[in-house]
């Protein structure tokens, strides 16, 4: 199994994790209204911001040079904007799913399953399309793809 290259390996873990959050999520939104398992409903309100902070620091780390190297500045201010947005949108979910375990009713769960899909797909899309930037990047710099090393 190739190591991660030096240059993704914390971005490429930060993904990782948010991805895993994603499919807890998609796993609750799927199991409105009835069959709510309060221990994943806490465990992801309780490590997604911090989860996406990592992403984030790790994007301004790894990913954000190679935009520089490759792309107008305004593909930075972009990121940066989707930054403060996708922070927004953690919050609201963790909030929307502590609500949820202390037994409000709002949001209703049809609306609360359409916010967890709305945060979980603009998740996987942003990851997608920055792990395309990232593999992009890195090629243009003859650095490995990531997830694999020089021999």
């Amino acid at each position: 199994m190739a190591k991660p290259s030096r240059l993704t390996g914390a971005l490429e873990a930060a993904y990782r994790d948010i991805l895993t959050l994603c499919d807890g999520l998609e796993a609750i939104a799927d199991a409105l209204p009835e069959h709510i398992d309060a221990r994943p409903c806490y465990e992801i309100a309780e490590h997604l911001e911090a989860t996406l902070q990592r992403l984030q620091q790790a994007e301004v780390d790894e990913l954000f040079p190679l935009l520089l190297l490759r792309s107008d500045p305004g593909a930075i201010a972009r990121r940066q904007k989707a930054h403060i947005a996708d922070a927004a949108a953690a919050s609201e979910v963790a909030d929307a799913l502590n609500g949820l375990l202390r037994g409000d009713r709002r949001p209703t769960p049809d609306a609360l399953g359409y916010l967890l899909r709305a945060f979980f797909d603009g998740m996987r899309r942003h990851v997608a399309t920055e792990t395309e930037w990232l593999h992009l990047g890195t090629q243009a710099l003859g650095a490995p793809p990531p997830g694999k090393t020089l021999n």
